[in-house]
């Protein structure tokens, strides 16, 4: 389920809605965003997606209060994680691939940033991060690693588009065992 957990939206008129955010200190907006997960997690839900989320005190402390209520069972993948969030919830990222340029080598822009995803790992060990390819930008030479092994090169779980796989389920699962141990968890790692 996908969901923005600092907004709400309200009627502003009686023609069109309008937008507030979720005061995280206000026990009636924490009550009212947990009803919304209550509602889902009943229909069945157990991941969600927090759109436009997790960069800010005030998400840090929805998210907390967030977790207090869902446990440990439910996931959750922040949109714009930080360091202070990390612990209550996983993070998603998107991934562009940068082609050769003006002279430059082809790249990966992983938007959270890789130095930052190293930084939360080391001070929340066990966070998760997933991240999709969002886009190609320019000529990629043939010879550049797939998104995959660059997601797990850097402990990053990739989110596969079913639509457009770049590998097949069989290379994908080789790839995975390179970096992952039977019980999946990351192989050059002390943490899981």
């Amino acid at each position: 389920m996908t969901t923005r957990p600092r907004h709400r939206a309200v009627r502003d008129n009686w023609r069109s809605d309008t937008i507030i955010d979720v005061n995280s200190e206000d026990t009636g907006h924490r009550k009212m965003l947990w009803t919304r997960f209550k509602n889902m997690i009943d229909r069945g839900c157990t991941f969600f997606y927090l759109d436009s989320f997790g960069d800010s005190l005030e998400d840090v402390k929805l998210m907390q209060f967030l977790r207090s209520q869902l446990g440990p069972d439910i996931q959750t993948f922040a949109e714009h994680p930080c360091d202070a969030v990390m612990p209550y919830s996983a993070g998603h990222s998107e991934t562009e691939l940068n082609g050769n340029a003006e002279g430059k080598t082809a790249s990966y822009n992983f938007w959270s940033g890789v130095r930052n995803w190293d930084t939360y790992r080391w001070l929340t060990p066990g966070s998760q991060m997933v991240s999709r390819l969002f886009r190609t930008n320019g000529k990629v030479p043939k010879d550049v690693e797939p998104p995959e092994r660059f997601w797990y090169r850097n402990h990053i779980t990739p989110l596969v588009t079913c639509g457009r796989p770049t590998l097949s389920p069989a290379e994908l699962k080789a790839m995975q065992e390179e970096y992952l141990d039977g019980k999946g968890r990351w192989k050059d790692s002390e943490h899981p």
